[in-house]
This record gives structure tokens, C-alpha cells and sequence, in this order.
């Protein structure tokens, strides 16, 4: 009989109790093993993954309305699900899970719209400059004058 103790990474991992073996099965590989402990068994599930799972390089880049403009490079995937990366300088980092929402898939076509928005910016930033020229011209007594007028 076969009692089932956990699904690790995919793998269900039970325990046979007539062979007193733990037996792993993996719907994803259609592959099955069989170890003697479960810590092997986990173990043997780890090599397995990281000689067979293939992670293809991706670059991605911040949505538009995160934290600045960043375009990086994932390299790979560890076991605990976070993605690595590799920085301007060729160093491998890790990518938070917090910040993967900021984060999209890169795509070309997206680099219109960045152009298009970038004019709009041009355009607010002289209708800033604009508004502050108007505001230059408001003029008033200040409280503090005001106060040493009347008190004397």
C-alpha cells in the first residue's frame, strides 16, 4: 500500500509500505523513482530537476508606472521559485518575490508607446514651466511685513 506524504516541486512523494520505500511520481516527467529514504528522495527529485529543467534566458523590464525604467535579464529559476538575474555588471542576483509584479516580459512593440510618452512628457514639462512663469507674476505682501506693520 502506498501512502501518499507530500507533493515536493511537482513530484508526489508516497511511502510503500510493503517495500518500506518512498516512490516519487511526476505527472510533468511521467517518471516515477523509488529511494530508500526520504531525504534521498527529495535529494534525487533536486538533481533530477536541475539536469532536466531547461530555463531559457527572458529579458523583462519594469511596467511603466513602477519604480523607474530597468530592463534586466533572467538567467535561471532556483528551487524555493525565485528567479535570478544578471546585473549591468555580469553579477547574479536574485529577484525578490515582492517585486515580480512589477515586472513585465519585454516586448518590442512596446517601445513606440515609451516614444509616444515620452513627447507627452516633453509637453507637460513645458506647460509646467509655463504655469510656474504665470505664478512669478503673483505678488502680495507677505504675513511677516504684514505683521511688522501693524504691531510697529
Amino acid at each position: 500500500m502506498k501512502v501518499e506524504i507530500e507533493i515536493y516541486r511537482g513530484w508526489t512523494i508516497s511511502f510503500d509500505t510493503k517495500k518500506e520505500t518512498f516512490y516519487c511520481h511526476s505527472e510533468q516527467w511521467d517518471k516515477d523513482g523509488n529511494k530508500k529514504s526520504f531525504a534521498s528522495t527529495r535529494k534525487w527529485i533536486d538533481d533530477f530537476i536541475k539536469e532536466n529543467e531547461v530555463f531559457k534566458p527572458i529579458w523583462i523590464e519594469t511596467k511603466p508606472k513602477a519604480y523607474g525604467e530597468k530592463k534586466i535579464k533572467l538567467i535561471g529559476i532556483i528551487k524555493d521559485g525565485r528567479f535570478i538575474y544578471e546585473d549591468a555588471k555580469g553579477e547574479k542576483k536574485q529577484l525578490s518575490d515582492y517585486n515580480e509584479k512589477d515586472y513585465i516580459i519585454y516586448d518590442e512593440e512596446n517601445e513606440k508607446h515609451k516614444i509616444e510618452a515620452s513627447k507627452i512628457d516633453d509637453q507637460v514639462e513645458i506647460l509646467r514651466l509655463q504655469k510656474n512663469e504665470i505664478l512669478e507674476k503673483i505678488k502680495g505682501i507677505e504675513l511677516v511685513d504684514y505683521k511688522k506693520q501693524i504691531l510697529g
